[in-house]
């Protein structure tokens, strides 16, 4: 049978296209090599560097501010009223229990009270004869009752002046310093007139607010160390008074710290820095670098634990120039020092130590 030329053509097209495809399948056979490689080790782990850290017991320090306070403040007032005629204190001076720092003209009140003297003396008498005559039979227990009252009423008037007269003197009534004073000669003043105020600094007060997070590790008689600002001098404090309630909105505790030792600083509302001593703590030593936040925002660290990681919440103990003490870990840890933010919690890892 003879073959024309056309049907020799579409042969030759037919056998080149056919080659072409077994020639491009086996091209194409090296090209899925690298994927079968990577599919031959699917549980290859991820490196860590990881530091065997030995945790420290070290003792914990709570650094807050708080302010200078006197330990006595009190308003200072006249019992009774009158003229000043006398001054015998200025503001800013010391003053001990018992001295006089203003008086009052009780010249008046010291009349009243000689002619008191004479009546209380005379209604005595007077009382003495009623109970002779009563003893004779010539008056009865009325009219001797009625002497009796007499004179009790003559002694309470004396009593009366005397404490009017008493209370013309402005007493202090503990030692202390006069914050103020405002008292001129020849002026009046009323009683129960506030005058001036009396401070007493014996011991210092320090005031400070804590936060409710920490109120519970403090206690009465918790010792702490003061700084004070102006001056830089430092002082034993103890914990004297811890207030039951936080105010509302600070949600802080009111504490009260007394100086252990005289001061010669006696001053109100000075900055204080207060630096608490409580009990010790285990704890880790660490860059500050390792530390993460977690979703929650809580500062966390990463550890190994049997070949895994584990995300531990952390507290910041103490802070140093080098790092920070750390607690939350258990005393004997594996921290991730590097390659930490490629791996997850619960991620199995290989390590490679420091």
């Amino acid at each position: 049978m003879a073959i024309h030329s056309g049907q020799i053509m579409a042969i030759a097209i037919f056998s080149a296209v056919g080659a072409w495809l077994v020639v491009g399948s086996l091209a194409a056979e090296p090209l899925e090599q690298p994927i079968a490689l990577s599919e031959q080790f699917p549980n290859q782990l991820s490196s860590v560097m990881v530091r065997d850290s030995q945790a420290s017991h070290i003792s914990e320090l709570l650094e807050l501010t708080g302010t200078t306070q006197a330990n006595k403040e009190l308003a200072l007032v006249f019992e009774a009223s009158g003229r000043v005629v006398s001054i015998n204190k200025t503001r800013g001076q010391k003053v001990s229990k018992g001295e006089i720092i203003a008086q009052l003209d009780t010249r008046d009140l010291e009349a009243q009270l000689a002619s008191a003297r004479s009546t209380v003396e005379a209604r005595r008498q007077d009382l003495e004869a009623t109970r002779s005559l009563v003893g004779r039979g010539l008056q009865n227990q009325t009219q001797l009752a009625s002497a009796q009252a007499v004179y009790d009423q003559a002694v309470a008037q004396r009593a009366s002046l005397e404490i009017a007269i008493s209370n013309s003197k402005l007493e202090a009534p503990f030692d202390g310093v006069l914050e103020q004073l405002g008292l001129e000669l020849g002026s009046f003043v009323s009683a129960g007139q506030q005058v001036g105020k009396l401070l007493n600094y014996e011991p210092l007060i320090i005031q400070v607010e804590v936060p409710e997070a920490d109120i519970n590790r403090i206690e009465i008689g918790s010792s702490a160390q003061v700084k004070l600002l102006a001056g830089g001098q430092h002082f034993d404090a103890m914990v004297d008074f811890i207030s039951s309630s936080a105010r509302s909105s600070t949600r802080t505790f009111l504490v009260e710290l007394k100086n252990s030792e005289p001061l010669s600083l006696q001053v109100s509302g000075l900055t204080a820095r207060v630096n608490f001593q409580l009990p010790g703590v285990v704890a880790h030593f660490v860059s500050p670098a390792l530390l993460q936040l977690t979703e929650d925002g809580q500062l966390a660290i990463r550890v190994v634990e049997e070949g895994r990681v584990v995300e531990h919440p952390i507290s910041i103990i103490r802070t140093q120039t080098d790092g920070v003490w750390i607690s939350g870990l258990e005393p004997q840890s594996l921290i991730i020092t590097r390659g930490q933010g490629f791996v997850s919690p619960g991620e199995q890892v290989s390590l490679v130590q420091e």
